[in-house]
């Protein structure tokens, strides 16, 4: 739904952490800035996010949070 989030940045990964493809809808991408949350990019179908983390085994570098009401796939 609108304002959901999917990933949190700081989140760790493991191993049921997933990436994923965007369906439907659009989704904003987050970071913490001095504090404040910066919006970096808009996703909309057909892109993915949530793979960076899952290749570096790092935690999650942003949030990513439902624009409009969204379907993604993991």
């Amino acid at each position: 739904e609108k304002g959901d989030a999917i990933i949190r940045e700081g989140d760790p990964v493991g191993p049921d952490s997933k990436f994923y493809l965007v369906r439907r809808g659009t989704l904003d991408v987050f970071r913490a800035v001095d504090g404040a949350q910066k919006k970096l990019d808009e996703l909309g179908p057909g892109r993915y996010f949530g793979e960076v983390a899952l290749l570096l085994n790092q935690p999650r570098n942003a949030t990513v949070r439902a624009a409009t009401r969204a379907e993604v796939y993991a």
